[in-house]
């Protein structure tokens, strides 16, 4: 047993740089060789490094603090204002607020060297499941906008970064609102501010861009670039435009969507389906996407969609007729539905608005068809395997649970349909309402499916 804080460290802290560098990152050399960097380029620099805690408990722990830098936000800075800020922005957190049910983890070494095999593994995990996925996310510039704004961030502070993010998305009137709400905090955060410009100085000259990107360009004196005069354009574009009500801008999305969605090979559904696009599979399976309306949203001026998928598996419908030798009196389906935004990495609203910029538009349906392919369309596919739908119904405690023997029993799985019927059996004979049979509408009876089942399942061994 190790009874040191210092030998345990010895041991674990070089397997540590073996896993991280296994990861395909760099340790750092002189007096960065604690930070392991994913990528240090002219813009970006992506990195890691532990946190160390336990030297007066005799157990050694550790947390690694992601972070990264966009040097552009600096150099924007002085294109548009003149001023040099004194340090770069710097945005990250530690491991644990990248993981579900958010909050500070550690992961700790006592002196058993037997579990560091195990818990060096979990921590891999973890960092290249979580981790990594999300600080590389942050070259979105408006995902490291969501992040400042919850307030991930350390070594710098929001007051002037958050304005410049949303001046270089083109997002001046968040730019501004920003700026003022900082301005209004000022006097309590006077010395914060002062530790990288006086920020009365750049209150004034973010706010004169700001209300004239292309004129305060050419009185700094620099030229525009690219980005900044597509800015200027948009902004132009935005007080040309007349004021559309959210179904005139539905009307012009709506067809949008639907050109998107036929890329992907969906088409208007019909029946069940009519306000959804449909996908069939293999001729057993069925993709649906719907574009629901945000609950409890305020849709005054934009037009809001809210992306639900669906899967649906005829092969459980099939095989209980086969097992009954009836046909199913009702229309119940074995199906997964669930939210886009669920899926996706990096946590956001469940909706996506449309403003009354038609410029837009096209660059907001391309990031929500990427969403789809990349995240919607892969889970949907994983459904496919009868033991991930079963697993997804028991999850979400489904009604009508006698669904999910019969997807163990197409997975070959006898023994688990077997145990899993018998269960619910169990819980009929106490109560007479078993989780499986809240909805029992169908043909027979629970008790006449139940020896059914049995009966089918001997037959086949």
């Amino acid at each position: 047993m190790l009874a040191k804080f210092s030998e345990i460290r010895a041991v674990v802290w070089p397997r540590l740089v073996e896993m991280i560098e296994g990861l395909g990152l760099e340790q750092g050399h002189g007096r960065e060789k604690g930070i392991f960097f994913l990528e240090k380029g002219e813009r970006y620099e992506i990195g890691l490094y532990f946190q160390e805690s336990g030297r007066s408990f005799r157990v050694y722990n550790v947390t690694p603090r992601f972070y990264i830098i966009d040097k552009e936000i600096d150099e924007y800075c002085k294109s548009i204002t003149g001023i040099q800020l004194k340090k770069n922005s710097v945005c990250g957190d530690t491991l644990g607020y990248y993981m579900p049910d958010p909050s500070y983890k550690e992961w700790n070494f006592d002196g058993n060297a037997g579990k560091y095999d195990a818990t060096l593994d979990d921590l891999k995990n973890n960092i290249v499941k979580y981790g990594l996925p999300r600080i590389v996310s942050l070259k979105d510039l408006g995902k490291l906008a969501e992040d400042y704004e919850k307030g991930r961030y350390f070594l710098s502070e929001p007051w002037n970064f958050l304005p410049l993010i949303y001046a270089m998305m083109g997002k001046n009137g968040k730019a501004k609102k920003s700026l003022e709400k900082f301005m209004k905090e000022y006097p309590e955060n006077t010395f914060n501010f002062n530790k990288n410009c006086d920020f009365q100085e750049f209150y004034d000259r973010m706010s004169e861009y700001l209300a004239d990107p292309a004129g305060t360009k050419r009185r700094v004196g620099v030229k525009l670039s690219s980005m900044e005069l597509q800015s200027a354009k948009d902004e132009l574009a935005r007080k040309a435009e007349p004021a559309r009500t959210p179904d005139e801008i539905k009307a012009i999305v709506r067809p949008m969507l639907a050109r998107m969605l036929g890329e992907l090979g969906f088409a208007e559904g019909k029946g069940m389906y009519e306000k959804a696009f449909v996908r069939k599979e293999d001729g057993r399976y069925l993709f649906a996407i719907a574009l629901g309306v945000p609950e409890g949203m305020e849709m005054k001026r934009d037009y809001g969609i809210v992306p639900i998928l669906y899967m649906e598996d005829s092969g459980p419908r099939e095989l209980f007729e086969k097992i009954t030798g009836e046909t199913m009196t009702c229309d119940v389906r074995v199906s997964w539905s669930g939210f886009l935004s669920d899926l996706l990495p990096v946590k956001r609203d469940n909706a996506w608005v449309f403003n009354n910029i038609t410029a837009d538009y096209p660059a907001a349906i391309a990031g929500l068809k990427e969403d789809i392919s990349g995240y919607g369309l892969p889970f949907l596919e994983s459904l496919k395997d009868p033991l991930a739908l079963a697993a997804s119904y028991e999850e979400k405690g489904k009604a009508i649970m006698v669904f999910v023997p019969l997807l163990y029993l197409l997975a070959g799985e006898k023994a688990k349909a077997k145990k899993y019927l018998d269960g619910q059996m169990k819980l009929y004979r106490h109560r007479k309402e078993p989780a499986c049979v809240g909805e029992w509408n169908m043909c027979c009876s629970f008790e006449e499916f139940y020896v059914m089942f049995n009966d089918y399942i001997a037959k086949k061994e």
